[in-house]
């Protein structure tokens, strides 16, 4: 494990594309925070069109020593390009030992008994749970949902089953990767979670870890999960764990915001073919990474393959139409195999691994979309 040292102790990313009407009430909950003057808070302002850019100006002008703002048309000379290669440019400009993610129509420290309060030590809390746990790559707090004006909590029972899940983890003393990457799979968002910097930026540059640019869909996950497999190479016995004292995100459900968008029908199908084409890369690399590190045999494998056929079959028999049937039929030929890579005839040699995996599931989707 690296022992670099940062001149902060936290990065906060925070990319920024109009969010006129919620980015002050998110620089205002981080601002409230203890340790707030030995963190770096960098804005990324991705070509804001409305008032945005002009509330970062503020925040930074009354904060010259937390918060920068950086233009992303000075580093890549588009606009409005993408969350992904926002938070590349928080990256490369990132001073802190540890870094954060936050969407900048949320808010950290979210108190769900008293929703007008902030937690001042939300960011504190994080910081320290990984700094008395050196042999934890990641510290994951909880994460609910608001409306969009923030004042009201949405009823979620799924983050309630994570939470519970990770808690048990953490009960149990037991450091098994397949748990943890399990939750990390289900749980997707890269926002709510504190990563050490040094995982992340290395002293070769082109050995950096970063979001796939222009990757609309699957780019937390894809993240986040290179990111515990890199902590796995690295020796880290725990890939993640809880905060010691519960830290809530508050996500704001707005009808504008990207993760709407992906959810709605409004959707054309070209979109929602890439959707289903990011997945299926999504989970092609975590078998193959599961394959590597654990074998076929493991729960966390099993776990991640039949998650990858129903989650890709449901997608496929809901979203297929008759004109991009050549489009889908071509993608599956992409990512899964046609040929035992150990010469067998019918695919079920065992000792065919991930290839003979996605065989075998490739039978399941062509019968159930026929």
């Amino acid at each position: 494990m690296s022992t670099q040292k940062a001149s902060k102790l936290m990065t906060i990313i925070i990319p920024c594309y109009n969010i006129e009407p919620y980015i002050r009430p998110c620089l205002h909950a981080i601002m409230e925070q203890n340790i707030i003057d030995r963190c770096q808070v960098l804005c990324i302002d991705d070509g804001c069109t409305d008032g945005t850019t002009k509330h970062l100006e503020r925040y930074a002008k009354k904060n010259p020593n937390v918060i920068t703002i950086l233009d992303k048309r000075n580093k890549y000379g588009v606009k409005n390009s993408g969350v992904s290669l926002a938070r590349n440019y928080g990256l490369d400009n990132a001073t802190g030992q540890t870094v954060m993610f936050v969407d900048g129509d949320d808010l950290i420290g979210g108190r769900p008994e008293a929703l007008h309060l902030t937690d001042r030590y939300y960011l504190e809390n994080f910081y320290d749970s990984l700094m008395t746990n050196p042999d934890t790559a990641m510290v994951v707090g909880s994460m609910d949902y608001v409306t969009r004006n923030g004042k009201e909590l949405i009823p979620t029972r799924r983050f309630d089953n994570l939470n519970s899940q990770l808690k048990q983890i953490q009960k149990q003393g037991d450091p098994k990767y397949d748990k943890s990457l399990d939750f990390l799979d289900y749980r997707i968002s890269s926002c709510n979670t504190l990563y050490r910097t040094d995982i992340i930026n290395k002293t070769n540059p082109t050995l950096n870890l970063r979001f796939v640019p222009n990757m609309m869909y699957f780019e937390d996950a894809n993240f986040v999960m290179q990111y515990a497999f890199r902590a796995i190479e690295e020796k880290y016995p725990y890939i993640l764990r809880p905060t010691d004292t519960p830290a809530w995100y508050l996500y704001r459900s707005r009808p504008h915001s990207a993760m709407h968008k992906l959810s709605n029908h409004s959707e054309s199908d070209m979109r929602r073919l890439e959707r289903t084409k990011k997945r299926l890369e999504y989970y092609a690399y975590l078998l193959q990474e599961c394959e590597t590190h654990f074998g076929i045999s493991s729960r966390i494998y099993n776990i991640a393959a039949h998650r990858y056929a129903n989650k890709t079959a449901a997608d496929i028999e809901k979203y297929s139409r008759e004109a991009y049937e050549s489009e889908y039929d071509t993608m599956l030929d992409t990512f899964i195999p046609t040929e035992c890579r150990h010469g067998c005839n019918h695919h079920d040699c065992n000792q065919c691994g991930y290839q003979y995996k996605l065989k075998y599931m490739c039978s399941k989707l062509l019968a159930r979309t026929k």
